[in-house]
């Protein structure tokens, strides 16, 4: 099929607004999915998909330059031939190799890895100076992934809805809009408004995997309108550079009130190879003198008693403690998770993080009504690996940058929108070890570094080695290490709200926080205790009036809370804030706010209602009264306690059955061969399935057939994952009759089961074990929740950025 015709989706859960609220008509977003577009690729230049194979070196003819000389040894640097993802060069990403070879004629190998290192744009070889330059053909570098996106790119589309509406990366920058290869033209139909204009980007998309010496000439761009019955109009004609927009605004005042076709075309001119434009955020608009602003400040691992106005005594925040004197404060927030990707998924999509992408998110609902969205994003987690790019008018992701750089991109960002409705996240890591404060911070709340500290900036590893020999003050040193990022911060987000329009509505928060030894531990990740989840959640604008609340709320809420200001109506797991302080006290006082999905460790699952606070990890239950200890030490549960009640709460807030399940644990062995054990249950098998392992550290797979399960863990894994077995019967009655066979290599064991029926009393209670080939297996009962059907789970590790996620302490735990 070579034309295709998309019809706006009229009456579709992603709802327009037809005018701001100052009256102004609402943009349309000519990508949006209520845009009504023709797509002709019957003359588009598509690459062979049979010649993309990702195992094939892409050539690297040069040209090459000598840019060092030592001893006998010279370097040669030529332009990289792939685009990665990542932003630390050490050592090369997963799958990356520099091949060579003698001629053009002979096989290829593996260069040493010491002859070659790289960067963002270059490739750096070594050589005997006698050498001379590195011929053509002699050396080419495989990157499957980059391989693999430009296949995605170049090729004809199979089965798409809309073959061209695509989020593109370039650099640090992934943008939205109407991807045309040479020979593509689409057609938008559209009403002007009086005063209209036609905005977009136009921006060359370079190869993500080509040899730099291939002959290109750009790609041109061709943009006219025809109103019908006259002669088409040309509007503008370009040949944007690879990676640099050129912004057009074009004036249609002289069609106002009429309904056009707008025609954006790629021609095939010239040298076409690896040619493309990115149409990005095309957009016809009116614009608005005061157009509705949506901002959330978003400073990653921040613990609400961090800040002054949620209590702390030291002045880490002056700036927004003022800022929010009239603004809605919530005391009572929690994320749904202690780390940063699953939060970040829900506080985007108001539904749980293992249904992201099954509904749309907040940027794609918002486009849906014309809004511009700008993600200022710092984090890994929250980069295009990890699927968060996509849907954004503009995502930029550097990890780990400091606040001033974040600041200063949100507010040319605004400047830049600032007569469009506009949503901007600003996010901030400096709240996040390593610490990285200014000098001018660097003493504000702590001294020199007191032994083991051997220098001001270490990594979370490091910590957890010396964590032994810390003492109550080095341990003091680091949080004032911690509340020094917090004053800086301050010093720059402060200006920043007071700079807002009033009008804005704007939100300050966090997706977890920080442990510093509340619990015997460090970081965050690791647990469901309130210093991690608890988080600040502060809103100011129209119809949010100022106060303290203190009702039970989730950042599940905050997409709803944003669609709500937008006009924009969507079913979500969450709840628009405006319903909740419009509400009695009582509405939603014992509202069941869930968590869980923790990065390491076991899968740890829990709810607060009211005053009580329910957690569970393997067979542990744990139920305590946050009013009476707010620390979490004292377990009320026993043999007595009703925790049927709370797995039902727990169900509830979640959104799916919670299920007392046979849970298998294998011991750590990274040499062990893969290990299976078979479950034969009587009655049947309700549901089977392994728990996720965020850093893949373990592979497990899982098989039902009638009475048998059979979970099997791959060898040479670095971790441990467990697995479940819901009975179809009642499980502590079905126990006992229940034969568990574990077998690794040629050895088989029978694992022990209890003769009577268990007792579920809140602790850990392992039922059996049984130790083969040097490997023990456990058992156990556990309260997990069944994943969603539509579940797409929670991955933490790309080996495209695992120097990034390394450089931030995510692995190794």
């Amino acid at each position: 099929m070579s034309t295709w015709l998309i019809a706006p989706l009229i009456g579709s859960s992603l709802a327009t607004a037809s005018a701001t609220p100052g009256g102004v008509p609402a943009p349309v977003a000519l990508d949006g999915p209520h845009a009504a577009r023709e797509v002709d690729l019957s003359k588009t230049t598509f690459a062979d998909r049979s010649a993309t194979a990702t195992d094939t070196p892409v050539v690297v003819s040069g040209p090459w330059r000598v840019v060092q000389t030592v001893g006998g040894t010279r370097t040669w640097e030529a332009p990289l031939p792939v685009r990665t993802r990542t932003l630390f060069f050490h050592r090369p990403p997963s799958g990356m190799k520099l091949m060579r070879r003698d001629d053009a004629s002979a096989p290829w190998r593996v260069a040493r890895s010491d002859s070659w290192r790289f960067d963002t744009h270059s490739l750096r070889v070594r050589r005997p100076a006698t050498a001379g330059p590195p011929p053509p053909g002699l050396y080419g570098l495989t990157f499957p992934r980059a391989q693999e996106r430009e296949s995605a790119l170049r090729t004809a589309p199979t089965g798409s809805d809309d073959p061209v509406v695509r989020s593109l990366q370039v650099d640090d920058t992934t943008r939205h809009g109407l991807l045309l290869l040479p020979g593509t033209t689409v057609r938008v139909t559209v009403d002007v408004p009086p005063d209209g204009e036609l905005r977009f980007d136009a921006l060359g998309i370079p190869p993500e995997a080509a040899d730099p010496a291939v002959a290109r000439d750009g790609q041109a761009l061709e943009v006219q309108l025809d109103a019908g019955g006259a002669a088409p109009v040309a509007l503008a004609s370009l040949r944007p550079l690879d990676g640099l927009p050129s912004a057009s605004r074009l004036s249609l005042a002289p069609w106002a009130g009429q309904t056009v076709t707008l025609t954006f075309a790629a021609p095939p001119d010239g040298v076409d190879h690896h040619d493309a434009v990115l149409v990005a955020d095309p957009v016809v608009l009116q614009p608005d003198p005061d157009p509705p602003l949506l901002v959330v400040v978003f400073i990653d691992t921040l613990r609400q008693d961090a800040l002054g106005l949620y209590g702390n005594s030291v002045p880490t925040s002056p700036g927004i403690d003022a800022w929010a004197a009239d603004a809605a404060v919530f005391t009572e927030a929690r994320s749904v998770a202690p780390w940063t990707l699953p939060t970040a998924r829900s506080l985007f999509s108001g539904v749980a993080p293992e249904l992201w992408g099954v509904s749309a998110d907040l940027p794609t609902r918002l486009r849906s009504a014309g809004w511009a969205s700008a993600f200022i994003a710092g984090n890994i987690y929250l980069s295009s690996n990890f699927d968060m790019a996509d849907g954004w008018t503009e995502h930029r992701c550097i990890n780990w940058p400091q606040a001033e750089v974040q600041v200063d991109r949100a507010r040319r960002w605004l400047d830049d929108h600032a007569d469009r409705p506009a949503l901007m996240v600003l996010h901030l890591m400096d709240m996040h070890l390593p610490y990285t404060e200014p000098d001018a911070f660097r003493h504000r709340f702590a001294g020199p570094a007191p032994a083991p500290f051997t220098e001001d900036v270490f990594h979370r590893n490091q910590v957890v080695q010396w964590q032994r020999d810390l003492d109550d003050a080095g341990r003091e040193w680091l949080r004032g290490r911690y509340h020094n990022n917090l004053a800086y911060i301050d010093s720059l987000v402060a200006p920043f709200l007071r700079d807002l329009p009033e009008s804005a509505t704007v939100l300050v928060l966090s997706d977890h926080g920080e442990e510093f030894w509340d619990h015997g531990d460090f970081e965050h990740g690791h647990t469901l205790y309130d210093e991690l989840l608890r988080v600040p959640l502060v809103v100011k604008g129209p119809g949010l009036p100022a106060g303290t609340y203190d009702t039970p709320v989730s950042l599940l809420d905050v997409t709803p809370t944003l669609l709500r200001v937008a006009g924009v109506e969507a079913s979500l797991d969450g709840v628009a804030l405006q319903d909740i302080i419009a509400a009695p006290p009582e509405t939603y006082a014992e509202r069941p706010i869930g968590f869980g999905r923790p990065l390491y460790g076991d899968r740890r699952w829990g709810v607060v209602k009211g005053d009580h606070k329910y957690t569970t990890w393997r067979s542990t239950e744990v139920l305590v009264d946050l009013s009476e200890d707010p620390e979490e030490t004292n377990n009320l549960v026993d043999a007595t306690t009703d925790t049927a009640h709370w797995r039902g709460v727990l169900s509830e807030a979640l959104r799916t059955p919670v299920h007392l399940a046979y849970t298998l644990s294998p011991q750590r062995r990274a040499k062990s061969p893969d290990t299976t054990v078979e479950l034969v249950v009587p009655g049947g098998i309700r549901a089977a399935w392994s728990a996720e392992d965020p850093t893949r550290m373990s592979e497990v797979t899982t098989t039902i057939d009638g009475d048998t399960v059979v979970h099997t863990w791959a060898g040479k894994q670095r971790g441990t994952r467990q697995a479940y077995v819901v009975p179809s019967d009642d499980p502590l009655t079905t126990l006992p009759d229940t034969t568990i066979t574990v077998q690794i290599g040629d050895t088989r064991e029978v694992l022990p089961v209890p003769s009577a029926p268990p007792t579920m009393d809140g602790r850990n209670h392992v039922l059996g074990r049984t130790r083969v080939e040097g490997r023990a297996v456990s058992l156990q009962l556990s309260v997990v929740p069944l994943p969603p059907d539509a579940s797409v789970g929670i991955e933490g590790f790309d080996a495209e950025v695992e120097a990034e996620l390394e450089a931030l302490g995510y692995l190794d735990h």
